[in-house]
Order: C-alpha cells, then sequence, then structure tokens
C-alpha cells in the first residue's frame, strides 16, 4: 500500500572523482546514521541501497534504539566472494567494511534489522556462506517492478531482432559468460543484440 509510504529525497553527491567518492562516503555515513536518530519509534526504516560504510554504527545504535529497520543489499553481497586484489582503493575498502561486517563470527546483528536481497538463488548462495545468526536476518523479495498498465505489447516475429536485458550491473556472477554463450549459439540463426 503505497499511501503507507514516506519518502525523502536525500542528497547525494555526484561524480566519479577521487574527492567526490570520499566525500559522497562521509556524506552518506553522517546521513544514514542520522535517519536513523531522527525517524519516529512507530515506523519502519528502509535503506534502499548497499549502506556499506555506515553499516556497523548503524548495527551498534540500533541495539539501543531498537528501531525497525529494512536494507535492501545489492551488489556489495558479491563482495563476500570476489577478491578484492587488483581493485581500486574504493572497491577494498567497501569489501573490507562488507566482510568484516558478514562475516565477522563475533558480531551479533540488532534484533530488528533484516535485510532484503531480490530473489531466491541470491537468498540460497547467501545460505552457503553466512553463519546462521546472520542467515535468519536476510529475506527475499522478487525484485520490484511498475510497469504501465495501459502499454501495449506488440507480438515480434520469430526472424526479428532478439533484445536482452539485465536488471543491475552484469558480471560473471549474474551469468555474463552464459550471455555470451547464448548469443553465440544463436547467432547463426538471429541477429543477436547485447
Amino acid at each position: 500500500n503505497r499511501l503507507n509510504i514516506k519518502r525523502k529525497k536525500l542528497y547525494v553527491i555526484r561524480g566519479i572523482g577521487r574527492w567526490q567518492i570520499i566525500w559522497r562516503f562521509l556524506f552518506t555515513f553522517l546521513n544514514d546514521v542520522w535517519q536513523l536518530i531522527i525517524a519516529p519509534k512507530n515506523e519502519i526504516i528502509v535503506y534502499s541501497f548497499d549502506s556499506n560504510v555506515s553499516l556497523r554504527l548503524l548495527n551498534a545504535i540500533n541495539k539501543v534504539l531498537k528501531k525497525r529497520i529494512i536494507m535492501f543489499r545489492h551488489g556489495s553481497m558479491e563482495m563476500l566472494l570476489a577478491s578484492p586484489s587488483g581493485k581500486g582503493i574504493f572497491y577494498r575498502f567497501e569489501n573490507k567494511l562488507t566482510r568484516n561486517f558478514f562475516l565477522n563470527p563475533n558480531l551479533k546483528i540488532s534484533k530488528k534489522i533484516h535485510f532484503f536481497v531480490l530473489g531466491d538463488v541470491i537468498l540460497n548462495n547467501l545460505s552457503c556462506l553466512l553463519a546462521e545468526d546472520k542467515m535468519k536476518h536476510f529475506h527475499s523479495i522478487d525484485h520490484p517492478y511498475d510497469f504501465d498498465k495501459t502499454a501495449s505489447i506488440k507480438n515480434k516475429e520469430n526472424n526479428k531482432l532478439l533484445n536482452i536485458g539485465t536488471v543491475g550491473v552484469l558480471n560473471e556472477y549474474k551469468g555474463v559468460k552464459e550471455l555470451v554463450e547464448l548469443a553465440k549459439t544463436v547467432k547463426e540463426r538471429k541477429k543477436v543484440l547485447v
């Protein structure tokens, strides 16, 4: 029920330069903590993005405040598998934050924090990586969508162009190799746009 949702626009520092990223990390950290502190206790706080820089402090503060929090976890959960070697300093920083939080056997997650991933496959894959006490905080939902109900769908003929789309960043973990193999297999019979 969208009528029960209060939305807040938050300022985000843009840019991909080193200083913009540093300021974005700092601003995100402060903003995440501030939103937790000022949110009314009877509301559910939803962090719709990976909040790696503030995750540990949010968890510690919420053990005292006991507010209901939902955090959506996206691409950063791949960092539990990926090695940071050969990556940039910011990736290595986020990788360390993610691994030190979720793989730390001594860290207890606040009872009121729940993490959502977008799909049962991701949830199943995480169960092979995370301890049971961490997994009880994880849940899965289908990727949300909001289609225009008045949009018309045109039937395509079999000999027309095949378009394939993905949600998020496409990489090895999400099947880029399989997609390339599919394109090679179908290439003789169809035009494939990847």
